[in-house]
């Protein structure tokens, strides 16, 4: 198996990661001053899935730019891109993360960001795999 496909095979999140993230950006949606909390700890790379990178990165930029990053704002921000959404359309799917985010919220954010952030045995693996083939 190629190294590169490997990687990619690794990289796509399973289940617990999926609900850590999705948790993680419906609190921050309901509360915006949770991502001062955590905005050090995660890039929108340390998401396994595409759909939250991008959600990462345009709440990042709303609220550094002063702005409230709620459903509504985003969805607009996406309505292009229903594609990168699990249910298709960005406003069904940041409704469903609110949601979840008030029905899952056991665990400080803190928690998650750290969950998210943790890179996976598996992962380092294929770093070092990787450095070995570029060297």
């Amino acid at each position: 198996m190629q190294i590169d496909s490997l990687q990619a095979e690794v990289k796509r999140p399973d289940f617990s990661a999926v609900v850590d993230e999705q948790a993680l950006l419906g609190m921050v949606l309901l509360d915006n001053r949770r991502y001062h909390e955590i905005a050090h700890l995660l890039r929108p790379e340390d998401f396994g899935c595409e759909a939250h990178r991008r959600l990462w990165d345009a709440i990042g930029k709303l609220v550094r730019n002063g702005y409230r990053a709620d459903p509504l704002a985003l969805r607009i921000t996406f309505r292009a891109h229903s594609r990168a959404f699990p249910e298709g359309d960005p406003a069904l799917y940041l409704v469903r993360l609110v949601t979840f985010a008030v029905w899952i919220e056991y665990r400080p954010i803190r928690t998650y960001a750290l969950c998210i952030k943790k890179p996976a045995p598996q992962d380092r693996v294929i770093d070092v795999l990787v450095r070995y083939r570029n060297a």
